[in-house]
C-alpha cells in the first residue's frame, strides 16, 4: 500500500515539476514576446513622437537612434511587461479600468531622465517632460481608446478563444503557481514519511525530475514552435527562442542526476555503518 501511495505522489511531483517551469515560460513568451512586441512599439512611437515635437531641431537620425535606445532599455521593458499582462487579463475582464498611459509615459522619462538626455543631447526638466507628453496625448483619450479596443476584441472573439484566454489567465496566476509549490512540498514530505530510511525520498524526487525534464523539453519546444507560427502569421520577424525552457529542462535533469549520486553515497555510508555495527 505504501509503495502504491508513493507512486501516486511521485506522479504528482512529475505533474508539478512539468507545470511550474512550463507555465512560467509560456507567460514570459506570450507577455514579453508575442504581445510585448506591440506594446513596446506603442511606447517607442509615443515617447519618440513627444520628444520629437518638443525638440523640433532633432534630426531624423537622432530620432531613429532614440527609438532604438528605447527598444533596448531594460527598465522600460518592465513597464511594457506590465501592460502586456494587463492586456491579456482585460481580454477576459468584465470591467476594464483606465490604463493611465500618459502618467506612465511621464514616469518612464522622469525615472530614466539621464538615459533620455544622453540619447537626445538635451536637458529634460519635469515641466518639459509633462509638456512633451501632454502635447502628444491631448488629441486622443487613450483610456477610452483602450477600453473600446478591449470591448471590441471581446465581442469579436470566438467562444473557444475566450476559454483559452480564461484558462491562460488562471494557469499563469500567482495563486496557481503558489498552489503548485505547496502541492510539491506536501508530496515530498509525505514521501519522506512513507519511505525509510529517512533520505530515500531523494530517489522519488530524482525519478520525477528526470521524467519531468524530458516532458518539459518536449512541451517547451512544441509551444515555441506554435508561438513562432503565430508570429509568422502576423508578419513579425522576431523569433521566440526555446533556449530558456531547454536550459531549464537541462538543469532539472542535472539536479536529478546529482540526487541519484547523493542517494548512492548515502546508501554506501549506511551499508558501512551496518557492517561496523
Amino acid at each position: 500500500m505504501k509503495t502504491f501511495v508513493r507512486g501516486i505522489l511521485t506522479t504528482v511531483l512529475v505533474f508539478t515539476f512539468v507545470l511550474i517551469p512550463t507555465v512560467i515560460f509560456v507567460e514570459s513568451a506570450v507577455s514579453d514576446d508575442l504581445i510585448g512586441v506591440y506594446v513596446k512599439e506603442l511606447f517607442v512611437q509615443e515617447i519618440a513622437a513627444g520628444i520629437e515635437d518638443g525638440f523640433s531641431d532633432l534630426s531624423s537620425e537622432d530620432v531613429d537612434r532614440l527609438k532604438e535606445d528605447i527598444r533596448n532599455n531594460s527598465e522600460i521593458q518592465e513597464i511594457i511587461t506590465k501592460y502586456s499582462d494587463r492586456i491579456i487579463t482585460d481580454l477576459s475582464a468584465e470591467n476594464i479600468e483606465d490604463i493611465n498611459l500618459e502618467d506612465d509615459l511621464k514616469t518612464i522619462i522622469k525615472e530614466n531622465r539621464s538615459f533620455f538626455e544622453e540619447a537626445i543631447g538635451r536637458e529634460l526638466t519635469d515641466e518639459k517632460i509633462d509638456q512633451v507628453i501632454d502635447d502628444v496625448t491631448q488629441d486622443q483619450d487613450f483610456n477610452e481608446t483602450y477600453r473600446e479596443m478591449m470591448t471590441d476584441a471581446q465581442d469579436e472573439m470566438p467562444a473557444d478563444s475566450k476559454a483559452i484566454i480564461d484558462g491562460y489567465n488562471s494557469l499563469t496566476s500567482s495563486q496557481f503557481i503558489i498552489g503548485l509549490g505547496i502541492v510539491t512540498v506536501v508530496a515530498i514530505v509525505l514521501i519522506a514519511l512513507l519511505k525509510k530510511p529517512y533520505y530515500k525520498w531523494i530517489v522519488n524526487v530524482a525519478i520525477a525530475g528526470v521524467i519531468a525534464a524530458i516532458f518539459v523539453a518536449i512541451i517547451g519546444v512544441s509551444i515555441t514552435f506554435v508561438l513562432n507560427l503565430v508570429m509568422e502569421s502576423l508578419d513579425e520577424a522576431f523569433v521566440i527562442s526555446s533556449t530558456p525552457i531547454l536550459l531549464t529542462a537541462g538543469a532539472m535533469f542535472l539536479v536529478s542526476i546529482i540526487l541519484f549520486v547523493i542517494n548512492s553515497f548515502l546508501d554506501k555510508n549506511k551499508a558501512k555503518e551496518n557492517a561496523v555495527s
